[in-house]
Parts: structure tokens; sequence; C-alpha cells
């Protein structure tokens, strides 16, 4: 699914965002909405090398999957309160379970970071879902995905977070949720304001 006028609107003003972040990389999902998106922004970010990465696809929710929400939302809802309760394996028939999206996360975000150091990147962006985004949060700030729903989402805003890494530390080799990261920014929308009608 493309972005819709309004969303091609907001993934602009993103843009004009991410290119006062000094920008050194920018990787996306391989699904259109956040490929359409990731382009923008490297619109703005002349010369900033980009890469699509079919591990950062949206949590599946199999059979619901593309259906609109009202009519699947009973089954969403429990597995969702299944993740909040603890339940890191349920999910929706054909759909991935949060254990099974966090291990491919663990994998991407691993690669992630060591092409980073190798490159001698600094400021990486990261355009991917919104469920991928909560999941990502919770295993990074809090270390529980349990708490993924404690993290708000908005179309094109983003969060920020840092990690400090020696040029010879690989330790995200083998869990790179394992690090301290610090949250500068969660669900920044500032850059939205002259946005009628943010969903």
């Amino acid at each position: 699914m493309s972005l819709n006028e309004k969303g091609r609107h907001q993934a602009a003003y993103l843009a004009r965002e991410m290119s006062n972040k000094q920008l050194d990389w920018i990787v996306s999902s391989k699904m259109d909405r956040a490929v359409e998106t990731a382009d923008i922004v490297a619109q703005l970010c002349p010369g900033v090398p980009v890469s699509r990465e079919e591990r950062l696809h949206e949590i599946s929710f199999g059979i619901v999957d593309g259906k609109k929400y009202k009519s699947c939302k009973h089954l969403v809802q429990q597995v969702s309160d299944g993740w909040k309760a603890g339940n890191l394996e349920a999910k929706v028939a054909e759909g991935e379970s949060a254990n099974e999206a966090k291990a491919r996360l663990q994998a991407v975000f691993a690669d992630i970071l060591a092409e980073a150091c190798k490159k001698k990147y600094r400021n990486v962006f990261i355009c991917t879902h919104g469920g991928v985004l909560r999941l990502l949060m919770a295993l990074l700030v809090n270390k529980d995905m349990r708490t993924s729903y404690t993290f708000p989402h908005r179309n094109c805003s983003y969060h920020r977070v840092a990690v400090e890494l020696d040029d010879d530390d690989n330790r995200w080799s083998a869990d790179p949720f394992s690090l301290g990261f610090e949250a500068l920014d969660i669900c920044k929308i500032d850059h939205l304001s002259g946005i009628a009608d943010l969903k």
C-alpha cells in the first residue's frame, strides 16, 4: 500500500526535520510506504546512502493482514493482550509472535550496528513501521517486550536513541538489545505541527 496525499505531506515534513540531523545512512523496510518515506527523506539528504532491508517489515498478523481493523479487532486484541501479559508466543494464525519478531529484529539490528561501526556512521535513520518501532523501543529502552504498547506512535513521528560503542566493541553480534541505549526523543511530532488532523 502506497502513501496517500497526507502521508506524502507528512513524509516531506519529516524529511525537512531529518535534513538537519546530519544523517550518515538511511535504512528502510522494503514495504512500499517505508520505501516512499525513506526516498522522500533521502531527497533532502543528498549523498546519504540508502539501503532496503527485508527484515524491517511490519509485524505479521497472518490471516488478518490487509483487512480492516474493525473486522478483525478481536483477534488482534487477543494477541496484544497476550503479549502484555507475557505470553510472547501468542499470534494470529499464519502470523508472527513477539518472540519471532524479536529474533529477526535482533539479527537485523546487529547487522545495522556492525555496518555502522565499520563505516564510522554516527547517525542512522531507520524507516520502518509502527508495530516494529514499538517493539524496538521496548527492547532497546526497557529491555521488556511486554512494554511495547506503552510507546506511542504517529505516522512520520520519530524516536531517537543513542548508544556508545568503542571502535573494537562487537557486543552487538550476540545481542544488540543488551546494550545501554538511551532514549533522547520518544514519538517526536513537533515537525508535523503544520499538518491538520494528524492521525
